[in-house]
């Protein structure tokens, strides 16, 4: 990258004439290669489903990330992100951290979904990496947010997603934790002896005797699996 920070708007295959009369060629691009100088070259692309590729089936809408060696010619999915997530890539053997980042869609002509991207300690991120909060899907009608009063991703930060400051602490006499990529962007990773996040002693998470629902995905290490 010549600058630190860059902000690109991924434009889908089938928009790809589009893009060629309005676009501006230095901000967007159906393929973006990130060369990584010693490691697996990236392959950035926005699998916007709609005319020719309406058939689409896997990573819908999303941007997906292709690793391919440059001295080969297999390629992999890496990562698919929805906007807001974000995936990190090692640069020059390891010595540097390259933060990639989907930020909002964009529908017009063309539709596009800009793509954030910093040198980590070096940029800044072009926009945030707060994912939305999912909705409950067909087996409820309202919103996963009806009620909700804590909403954590750990993504590099155990601040809730929810304005409502009830942020979590590190909870461990060592202060300290640490973060590892997840199924969906970034995750909390912890020893399994002594670290814990903390909450705040405050009313919103004094249920009572009423209903309420604690929700959470987790994944054990091979040595603690027993």
């Amino acid at each position: 990258m010549s600058t630190p920070s860059k902000l690109i708007e991924l434009v889908g295959i089938a928009d790809y004439d589009e893009a060629m009369i309005s676009g501006d060629p230095s901000s967007q691009a159906v393929v973006l290669k990130i060369d990584t100088y010693g490691g697996t070259d990236l392959y950035l692309t926005y699998n916007r489903k709609e005319k020719v590729n309406s058939d689409a089936s896997d990573y819908v809408d999303q941007v997906t990330i292709t690793g391919a060696p440059s001295s080969s010619s297999t390629s992999w999915i890496v990562r698919a992100l929805n906007p807001g997530q974000k995936y990190h890539a090692s640069l020059v053997e390891g010595t540097m951290i390259l933060e990639i980042i989907a930020c909002h869609r964009y529908y017009g002509s063309p539709d596009t979904l800009p793509v954030s991207i910093h040198v980590v300690g070096e940029g800044e991120p072009m926009c945030q990496a707060s994912p939305p909060i999912p909705s409950w899907g067909a087996a409820y009608a309202g919103s996963l947010q009806d009620g909700l009063v804590g909403y954590y991703p750990f993504d590099d930060t155990l601040d809730s997603a929810l304005d409502s400051g009830h942020h979590g602490t590190v909870g461990t006499a060592g202060g300290s934790v640490s973060y590892v990529d997840g199924p969906v962007g970034r995750a909390l990773s912890l020893n399994g002896i002594d670290e814990y996040v903390s909450l705040p002693n405050v009313d919103d998470f004094n249920f009572g005797t009423g209903d309420f629902t604690i929700t959470f995905w987790y994944r054990v290490s091979g040595k603690w699996s027993d």
